[in-house]
């Protein structure tokens, strides 16, 4: 009852790639449409490719961190393009997430880029996850870079055991608490 017609097509039965579609229509004395219409289409299955090889330090697993970091990550997607990459802190001994933040492109190149102030948190385990998406709507989240440390906390000094005024030649003894790495 309308001249409105809608078909489907199920595009993980081919492979990625551009393609061409063309519409052609006819009604029922058999008279056909001489104007067509051609559509370019891509057609994208594959999720983006995060290399964690090219994740920048410092972040290497089992390090302790304190302060800022800039965490660069190279991210590509052949067809379609890069749409979004997200960077995920989860802090591993709670489960519960605790910083979701969008990287930024660099340029026109494949590289996104964020920085972390660790301050915020609360010193312990935290994995770092990359989640990233491309314009097809195909998600890549299951890329965790590593397990980190947060240390933000100084080393304490007590220096209850020495000797005042200091001598020359004079036995000094101190203990020290904390994580050294």
């Amino acid at each position: 009852g309308t001249n409105q017609y809608i078909a489907s097509v199920n595009t993980t039965r081919f492979n990625d790639g551009y393609f061409n579609i063309t519409i052609l229509a006819n009604d029922s004395l058999g008279n056909l449409n001489d104007s067509a219409r051609f559509l370019r289409m891509i057609i994208d299955n594959t999720r983006p490719i995060i290399e964690t090889t090219n994740v920048s330090a410092p972040f290497t697993a089992g390090r302790n961190l304190s302060g800022n970091y800039t965490l660069n990550v190279s991210v590509g997607d052949a067809l379609a393009g890069v749409q979004t990459v997200i960077i995920n802190m989860t802090n591993s001994t709670a489960n519960a997430m605790v910083l979701n933040l969008t990287a930024v492109r660099e340029g026109s190149t494949n590289q996104f880029v964020t920085s972390i102030n660790t301050s915020r948190f609360a010193d312990g385990y935290y994995n770092i996850t990359i989640i990233s998406n491309d314009t097809a709507g195909n998600l890549n989240s299951s890329t965790i870079v590593q397990r980190i440390i947060i240390d933000n906390t100084r080393p304490i000094v007590e220096t209850a055991n020495v000797s005042s005024p200091f001598a020359t030649g004079a036995n000094i003894s101190s203990a020290a608490n904390g994580n050294f790495t």
